[in-house]
């Protein structure tokens, strides 16, 4: 998913969800297949990976973890 805001002053921010993986390879996924080059123009761009358990047996909730990072070229 990518949100793209409607002002260049706030940050653009592409979401990379993973099942039973882990928060950085949703980001590195988001990086080496170049999500990033859709909102390329904005100074700000978010990367967010999201990882979550597909065992529900842990509750009627799935467990799932994140990692936020601010993207940079040399990513």
């Amino acid at each position: 998913m990518i949100f793209i805001p409607l002002k260049s002053s706030i940050p653009a921010i592409v979401i990379e969800l993973k099942v039973n993986g882990t928060p950085q390879e949703a980001i590195d996924q988001i990086i080496n297949k170049n999500y990033v080059d859709k909102v390329k123009d904005y100074k700000e761009i978010l990367l967010v990976g999201i990882s979550y358990d597909s065992d529900s047996t842990h509750s009627e909730y799935k467990r799932h973890q994140v990692k936020i990072k601010e993207y940079r070229e040399e990513d």
